[in-house]
């Protein structure tokens, strides 16, 4: 599905600060994702995950062995491909997830895409 040229969140996202300085719910989650019984071996989706911040931080804090982020901006996705190359991301939206999420992940988080919708 073509999507459409997004712009709305690149300027607070682009730029390597996030990678640097987690914000404080990055850490929250992170203790939250610890505390789950099945704690070893997480595959983690991010829906929305701009570029890629959290799953940055993620991948350092946790026995990550699968992360994958989706987001709708094509500028975010590329800056997290060069930011964080453990981590899988995917250029498309919150309709496209049937594709991405065919397979099963521990942990789905979707903690910025509520923020906007194309509708």
């Amino acid at each position: 599905m073509d999507q459409p040229k997004y712009l709305k969140n690149d300027p607070t996202y682009l730029g390597s600060s996030g990678y640097d300085n987690p914000k404080e719910y990055f850490k929250l989650l992170v203790e939250v994702i610890k505390a789950r019984p099945d704690s070893k071996g997480i595959s983690l989706l991010d829906v929305g995950c701009a570029s890629g911040a959290f799953m940055s931080y993620a991948i350092e804090q946790l026995p990550i062995t699968k992360c994958v982020g989706i987001d709708i901006s094509e500028d975010l996705i590329h800056q997290g491909r060069e930011y964080v190359p453990d981590a899988e991301f995917i250029h498309g939206s919150i309709e496209d997830l049937n594709s991405v999420a065919s397979e099963a992940y521990s942990v789905i988080l979707s903690h910025i895409s509520n923020r906007c919708s194309p509708r």
